[in-house]
């Protein structure tokens, strides 16, 4: 089931969402990890809500490009999130609360899995609950890149295919990109446009019926 749902969320994230850091971070230690990790919790419990399209490009460790894709996510607290790429590439990723369903109009197939595993291989769900517990299981460190406050998110230990996480927020506290190096060094970059933060959400958007013609794998018991 693990090695399913991380070549789900691979696939989600990448084809579908080596840590540089000056030395003066290091030297507050534990102190400047505390700090960090408030910042951004901070951050992320004054976004109720985000909504975006976005453009995705997608290179290797020789960074080559291997995919350029678009598509739009959307995050409302607590715990939920939609995440869909577009032609070509289609693919829709759901997290309810309790269970990510993975779409794949392809196969005509939805893969079920119970969001708390999901959360443990991707960081990026964790974005929706500020709270969780789960956080303490990443490292968390901010700098600056490029004029943006930047949050780089590691897990402690690596039990998961997100190796590293990193958040880049612009002018008003705005999340405009988002950042993900897997365990092949493949990095997928999301660029936002048209973002929506703290904006009412549709709550149906979170809804989930297995559309007609589909199969369902459930992998939420095992």
């Amino acid at each position: 089931m693990i090695k399913r749902l991380k070549a789900c969320l691979q696939r989600q994230t990448k084809a579908a969402f080596t840590i540089l850091l000056a030395g003066s971070l290091f030297m507050s230690g534990v102190a400047v990890a505390n700090d960090s990790v408030q910042q951004l919790k901070q951050k992320l419990q004054q976004l109720s809500s985000f909504q975006a399209d976005f453009s995705q490009n997608v290179t290797d460790i020789d960074k080559t490009v291997l995919q350029q894709a678009s598509g739009k996510l959307v995050l409302s607290q607590p715990n939920k999130l939609y995440w869909e790429l577009l032609s070509p590439n289609e693919s829709v990723l759901i997290a309810d609360g309790e269970t990510v369903w993975s779409l794949d109009p392809f196969l005509e197939q939805v893969v079920a899995y119970d969001q708390t595993a999901a959360t443990q291989s991707n960081p990026l769900i964790l974005l929706t609950d500020p709270t969780n517990q789960e956080w303490a299981e990443f490292n968390i460190v901010s700098s600056m890149v490029d004029g943006k406050q930047t949050f780089t998110i590691t897990p402690k230990v690596n039990s998961g295919n997100i190796e590293k996480l990193s958040l880049f927020f612009g002018e008003k506290n705005q999340l405009v990109s988002i950042e993900t190096t897997d365990a092949q060094f493949q990095v997928s970059r999301l660029t936002f446009s048209a973002i929506r933060q703290n904006q009412p959400v549709a709550s149906n958007l979170f809804d989930f019926a297995l559309p007609a013609g589909y199969e369902l794998d459930d992998q939420r018991s095992q």
